[in-house]
């Protein structure tokens, strides 16, 4: 999932902070997430402020998930990083909060293997990825959802 909106400016990038539109991004995301009734077992999130207000939103419908904050998913991070932690964790669902340009670029790796233009994910969007094994390449793209998709039935 990428963060929802956030502020255009703040004493630093890592300390923007969400808008009342974020902040219901991400509430949409958590709301569809739990009625897709999957088994989180983790959620890990950028430690960048709009990222862990949108993962702590997100917990709100996932009540009991552990909330780990990690590098691995800065906007610069190397994808092969996130594929590495993800690879650690084994089995289960995991929920990972984090920004453009990373996501995209973690997509494309997961998928495709490759790391070339990236795939575009706006703010407040979720991805859901089905992987069949580890490393590069190893992982299915079920679906890609824009925030407007995510609206609680």
């Amino acid at each position: 999932m990428r963060h929802g909106q956030a502020e255009h400016s703040a004493v630093n990038d890592a300390a923007r902070r969400l808008t009342a539109v974020g902040v219901e991004q991400a509430r949409r995301g958590g709301a569809h997430l739990a009625q897709l009734s999957l088994d989180v077992a983790q959620i890990f999130c950028s430690p960048y402020r709009r990222a862990r207000e949108t993962a702590q939103l997100v917990r709100e419908s996932l009540p009991g998930v552990p909330l780990v904050q990690t590098d691995c998913l800065v906007p610069d991070a190397d994808p092969r990083s996130l594929q590495r932690l993800l690879d650690a964790q084994g089995s289960g669902t995991v929920l990972c909060v984090g920004h453009q340009p990373l996501l995209g670029y973690a997509l494309q790796w997961l998928v495709d293997g490759g790391i070339g233009a990236g795939c575009p994910f706006e703010t407040g969007s979720l991805a859901l990825l089905r992987r069949e094994f580890p490393g590069p390449g190893g992982a299915e793209l079920r679906w890609h959802r824009g925030p407007e998709e995510l609206l609680p039935q």
